[in-house]
């Protein structure tokens, strides 16, 4: 989250103001990073610390929950800091170096995410393939039927596609790769994965007729939701298409 923090010399603590809405774990973590300004007077880029503030940090609290149309198993929540002090010692490296902080911490995630995508995509097209091989129409296997190949090989070039771009992120991440080096393959990983998760999941729900609508068939509908907050979490597929553009454009300041 991101936030305004100024150091209390006399109490050696740090004062956090702020409020974030969307936060997993929310109200159940243990610990919370909070990146804010401690140097107004520059950019975002070269003023922003980043602050460990335990769960039990005087003046944080949870103002509000959320319940989303998926990832039930997920709590997100609103974090608020009024006047929060925690020690000194929780600035996390040096000060004013948070921004590189949480480009790593973005690039991580959004790998992670790569991985997530991959795998809903895979588990919707489990189910597409299973159902087209098992039921029948018109006298034959669903799965016979032009229109269901199309749909099939789409999803399955899509996630060898996404599983590549992730691998190649994960790889180099392993490498010790990081920052802005790492940023455009980080991006690419989540945007394609993530997008290609939505289109999975809505082909076979397609695929599965009214069966993918339905709670009482499996699990299609519930990858169906869980697969919609991909593209927004992390960074939403605007965010990380222009930061793949910033990175083939470097000549050219982006306006968002």
């Amino acid at each position: 989250m991101q936030a305004r923090i100024h150091f209390d010399p006399a109490q050696r603590e740090w004062v956090i103001n702020g409020l974030k809405p969307y936060i997993s774990n929310a109200s159940v973590a243990d610990c919370y990073i909070v990146f804010g300004l401690t140097d107004t007077a520059t950019t975002a880029h070269q003023g922003m610390s980043a602050v460990l503030v335990p769960s039990d940090a005087r003046g944080l609290s949870f103002p509000r929950s959320y319940t989303f149309m998926g990832r039930r198993g997920c709590i997100v929540g609103e974090v608020a800091l009024q006047d929060c002090r925690v020690p000194a010692e929780h600035l996390i490296g040096e000060l004013n170096h948070g921004f590189h902080i949480m480009l790593d911490m973005f690039n991580f995630e959004r790998i992670v995410l790569g991985g997530s995508g991959v795998g809903v995509a895979r588990s919707a097209f489990d189910i597409a393939t299973a159902h087209a091989q098992t039921r029948c129409a018109f006298g034959q296997k669903l799965g016979a039927k032009q229109l269901i190949w199309d749909k099939v090989a789409e999803m399955s070039w899509l996630i060898e596609a996404a599983a590549l771009l992730t691998y190649r992120a994960a790889k180099l991440y392993d490498r010790g790769v990081s920052g802005k080096s790492l940023m455009k393959e980080a991006a690419m990983a989540k945007l394609v994965a993530t997008e290609t998760a939505n289109r999975c999941a809505d082909l076979t729900v397609q695929i599965l007729g009214g069966d993918g609508l339905t709670r009482e068939y499996g699990r299609a509908e519930q990858i169906y939701r869980d697969a919609r907050a991909l593209t927004i979490v992390g960074g939403t597929s605007e965010m990380v298409k222009y930061l793949i553009a910033a990175s083939a454009l470097p000549d050219i300041k982006l306006n968002l």
